[in-house]
C-alpha cells in the first residue's frame, strides 16, 4: 500500500530514499490436506506455481494489476458525500 499510496508518491525525494522490503511469498492461503498456496512477486510467478489453476489465476488478476494505478485511484480517493434524497 506504500508505494501506491497519492501521499507517499508525493514525496519522490523521500520515495527514493526508502528502500521497502519485498518477501519472495506475499501471502499464503492454507488448502484441505496439508497444503497451501502461495502469492508470490507477480502474477506469472504465482500462476507457474498453481498448476492446471494457473491460466484461471492469470486471467482474474491479471487486468487487475495491469490497471494497479487506477485500481489504487478508486480505492484510495476520498468518500464522496452524499445526501439523501427524501
Amino acid at each position: 500500500m506504500v508505494t501506491i499510496s497519492p501521499f507517499f508518491r508525493a514525496f519522490p525525494d523521500v520515495r527514493d530514499a526508502v528502500s521497502l522490503l519485498k518477501p519472495d511469498v506475499v501471502m499464503a492461503h492454507p488448502l484441505d490436506g496439508g497444503h497451501a498456496v502461495c502469492v508470490e512477486g507477480s502474477v506469472a510467478q504465482t500462476a507457474r506455481s498453481l498448476g492446471a489453476d494457473g491460466d484461471r489465476y492469470r486471467r482474474l488478476f491479471s487486468p487487475l494489476v495491469d490497471d494497479a494505478d487506477a485500481l489504487a485511484a478508486l480505492v484510495l480517493a476520498p468518500f464522496a458525500h452524499y445526501h439523501a434524497v427524501p
